[in-house]
C-alpha cells in the first residue's frame, strides 16, 4: 500500500490519493480500509468501519471474523504496528454491542492449535476420555 508508506514518510500530500481510494472502497475492500485506519492510528474511523460492516450482510462475515480472539502467533512488523489499535477496537463497547446484535464473539481463539497431548485416535472428542474398546 503505497499510500501508507508515503504517510509514514511524512509525505501526506502524495499519500492522499491512494489512501482516499482505499477508504472510498471500504464496502468492497474492508480489510484494506481497516489496515489504513489502524496504521494511521485512526481508531474512531476503524471502529466506525467495523460497526458499519457488521450492519451490512455482505461484509458481516469479514467483520465478525475481525472481532474474534486470535491465538498467539509470530507477528510481522506490520502486525506489530497494528496490534495495539486492533486490540483497542476489539474491546470497544460500541463494537462489542454491534457484534452481539448480529452474531457472537467466541470465548476462545478459533485459530488455536490442539494441545500436544491430544490424540484423535485415543480420545472421544465429545468427552475427551479414552474410548472403550480402543487398544
Amino acid at each position: 500500500m503505497a499510500g501508507l508508506r508515503l504517510s509514514q514518510l511524512g509525505r501526506n500530500d502524495e499519500a492522499q490519493g491512494p489512501v482516499a481510494a482505499v477508504l472510498l472502497a471500504r464496502a468492497v475492500m474492508p480489510t484494506h480500509a481497516m489496515t489504513v485506519n489502524l496504521c494511521r492510528g485512526d481508531l474512531t474511523a476503524a471502529r466506525a468501519l467495523l460497526v458499519e460492516r457488521l450492519a451490512d450482510e455482505e461484509t458481516r462475515t469479514w467483520a465478525l471474523n475481525f472481532v474474534q480472539p486470535e491465538a498467539e502467533r509470530a507477528l510481522t512488523p506490520l502486525d506489530r504496528l497494528m496490534q495495539p489499535p486492533a486490540e483497542a477496537i476489539h474491546t470497544a463497547p460500541d463494537v462489542i454491542a454491534a457484534a452481539a446484535a448480529v452474531g457472537r464473539i467466541l470465548p476462545e481463539p478459533i485459530n488455536a492449535t490442539l494441545p500436544a497431548s491430544f490424540d484423535p485416535f485415543r480420545a472421544n472428542p465429545a468427552t475427551g476420555l479414552p474410548d472403550a474398546g480402543v487398544a
